[in-house]
C-alpha cells in the first residue's frame, strides 16, 4: 500500500523540542523494545550463548580464559559478550 506523500507527513511524530522530551521519547521506546531484544537477535543467556562467546573470545586470546575476581564493562556495545564471560570467568573451578 502506498500512502499519499500528504497523508504520510500528516501520521508523522513531531521531534520532540526539549532535551527532556527527547529523553522522554528514548527511554518510552527503548523499554518498550527491550523485553524483545535477546529474542529478536539471537541472545542466549543460557549455556549455548556461554559456549558461544566462550569459544569465540579463547580463540582470540589463544588459549583459555583465565579466571578473575572483577569485570569492567566499558560501555562499548551492548554488553552481552562481557556480560557472558563474566558469568563464566566468576566460576569457580
Amino acid at each position: 500500500m502506498v500512502l499519499h506523500r500528504s497523508l504520510a507527513s500528516s501520521l508523522a511524530m513531531a521531534a520532540p523540542e526539549t532535551p527532556d522530551e527527547i529523553r522522554d521519547v528514548n527511554a518510552r521506546y527503548h523499554t518498550g523494545a527491550a523485553s524483545a531484544y535477546d529474542a529478536k537477535w539471537g541472545i542466549d543467556w543460557g549455556m549455548v550463548g556461554r559456549d558461544q562467546v566462550l569459544t569465540k573470545i579463547e580463540k582470540a586470546l589463544g588459549g583459555p580464559l583465565p579466571h578473575f575476581g572483577r569485570s569492567l564493562e566499558i560501555g562499548a556495545g551492548t554488553g552481552v559478550a562481557v556480560g557472558l564471560v563474566a558469568l563464566v570467568a566468576h566460576q569457580p573451578t
